[in-house]
């Protein structure tokens, strides 16, 4: 959120037009960074962590060696670990998510919320989810996805909420389209607008898997450019 305080202060960047994305740990903070910032128009989440995987040491490093801080033991020499997780560096293992910290100290507890929420709170904004063949398995994204993508389909322009049509309308291209259907097909422009009205964000939120190990390949990268160039309006072509 600091960092679109930060690009919206600059004079050559469209403060309308910012885009989000990140690889693992990155792309599972892009999801996070565009459900709670509508500033973000677009977003591509690069191989990002989409399940609360508790059997590992995603969420809580806790080094083999580490013992708890006794009294008389040497202070923490870290006032910022102590002010940002709330303990000193020498006094508990580090947790990512503090408020996930009894979630991962008793997995019997049920956690209250899921990635597809999170990725709904995105809605109607561009989402793109970007993992490998077995990513996508090991976070069980396709029931996710469906949860996420029925938001997607089913969004209609409400008032005090964003508008799908008028995002469309600002994309380069728009006015092609208008063209290219009245002079070929012979469809009016109030027509299109009554059909994208219909239409609802179903293709703003996509995803895509692609062989291999946990990482950022070309074709990954040719999709974020494409990604971004479809729904921030750079280019065409």
């Amino acid at each position: 959120m600091r960092s679109v305080d930060f690009l919206q202060t600059l004079a050559f960047v469209d403060h309308d037009q910012i885009g989000c994305t990140g690889w693992s740990l990155g792309g599972h903070t892009a999801i996070f960074a565009a459900a709670f910032d509508p500033r973000i128009t677009a977003t591509v989440s690069n191989g990002g962590v989409l399940d609360w995987y508790r059997h590992a040491d995603h969420w809580s490093r806790k080094p083999a060696s580490w013992t708890p801080w006794k009294k008389g033991d040497p202070p923490t020499s870290s006032k910022t670990i102590k002010r940002r997780f709330g303990f000193n560096s020498n006094s508990g293992p580090l947790i990512y998510i503090k408020n996930f910290r009894p979630y991962v100290d008793d997995q019997s507890k049920q956690v209250p919320v899921d990635f597809d929420s999170l990725m709904a709170m995105v809605a109607p904004r561009p989402l793109l989810i970007i993992s490998t063949e077995q990513e996508l398995y090991r976070h069980k994204f396709f029931p996710k996805a469906r949860n996420t993508l029925d938001v997607y389909i089913n969004w209609r322009d409400t008032e005090g909420l964003p508008s799908v049509l008028k995002a469309r309308q600002k994309r380069l291209g728009y006015d092609l389209t208008l063209e290219y259907y009245e002079t070929q097909h012979l469809i009016k422009p109030d027509k299109i607008e009554r059909q994208f009205s219909e239409f609802g964000a179903g293709d703003c939120f996509s995803w895509f898997s692609f062989p291999g190990g946990h990482g950022f390949p070309g074709v990954t990268r040719r999709l974020t450019f494409a990604w971004f160039d479809r729904w921030l309006g750079r280019t065409l072509h």
